[in-house]
């Protein structure tokens, strides 16, 4: 178990100001409060690291949680669109609609992602925030959590 650090390495802290521990060998992030629930410290990952490889159609799923429970069918059905923000520029299923599907395991509270469609620059960013937009409840988004994400260029 250690202390989760950002990229500058400073540890990372809750909305309380205590430093958040890496206990299960995965990546903790903090969580807003979002479709009128609150929500405490929880997990988008199952890996440390999501390796994605551009021009590939290489996939991962993330389940996103309020509470530790996955989102609802309802509230995944209130999402319009799903992006990220990668080395500070924000990639949204407007402009890359085969790279987010939030319809297909919804009933799962799941995000697919398929990042490399999009044309990301290699490099990695540890805090790749994931970002929701539901009008009803959201209609600016919300940073919902955050993905370690390494971009990888095969060159083939």
């Amino acid at each position: 178990m250690g202390i989760l650090l950002d990229e500058l390495g400073n540890p990372i802290l809750d909305e309380s100001g205590n430093q958040i521990y890496d206990e299960l060998g995965s990546t903790a992030v903090i969580i807003n409060t979002n479709f009128g629930i609150e929500t405490t410290i929880a997990s988008l990952y199952s890996v440390p690291t999501e390796e994605v490889y551009l021009g590939f159609g290489n996939m991962f799923p993330k389940q996103m949680l309020a509470e530790g429970a996955p989102l609802t069918t309802s509230h995944m059905q209130a999402i319009t669109r799903v992006g990220i923000i990668y080395n500070k520029v924000l990639y949204t299923s407007a402009n890359h609609p085969a790279a987010f599907d939030w319809a297909t395991l919804a009933n799962h509270g799941v995000v697919v992602f398929r990042l490399g469609v999009i044309p990301l620059p290699p490099g990695r960013d540890r805090r790749t925030e994931v970002v929701l937009f539901a009008p009803s409840f959201f209609p600016n988004g919300v940073v919902w959590g955050t993905i370690d994400i390494k971009v990888t260029e095969l060159g083939v």
